[in-house]
């Protein structure tokens, strides 16, 4: 009768394109909680972050998701661009070519491929919560 089986572990709403669909709490957000305590967590004095995300993922993306950086003319995360995206230009160390300062983040390392290019396939997807 066209009626629904109740199982949707097949359909997800998103276009079919072969690819995973990357999303903030699933995918981005552990990154996040793993290489960026200092943004995460409230770190009183040296150490702690200027720019606080929130403890969990629906603050942070809250936080960061066309929210205007405080540092730049762009927003932390801007859908659609990682070129527009401050926060992505700090965790791939291009701030100064933004007009952005500081060291990029993590501050005393670097993110690894793997999670750059799952950052960037977040935003440039439309940064899903």
């Amino acid at each position: 009768t066209g009626g629904s089986t109740g199982d949707a572990s097949g359909t997800t709403g998103e276009p079919t394109t072969g690819e995973a669909v990357v999303r903030f709490t699933p995918d981005v957000w552990p990154i996040f909680q793993n290489t960026c305590s200092c943004h995460t967590q409230q770190v009183p004095g040296p150490g702690g972050g200027a720019f606080f995300m929130g403890e969990d993922a629906p603050t942070a993306y809250a936080a960061l998701v066309d929210v205007p950086s405080t540092v730049v003319g762009l927003d932390q995360i801007e859908p659609g661009s990682t070129a527009m995206s401050y926060l992505y230009h700090k965790v791939a160390g291009t701030q100064a070519s933004v007009g952005g300062s500081g060291t990029s983040m993590p501050q005393g390392s670097t993110l690894g491929a793997d999670d750059l290019a799952t950052i960037s396939a977040w935003i440039d997807a439309g940064a899903l919560e």
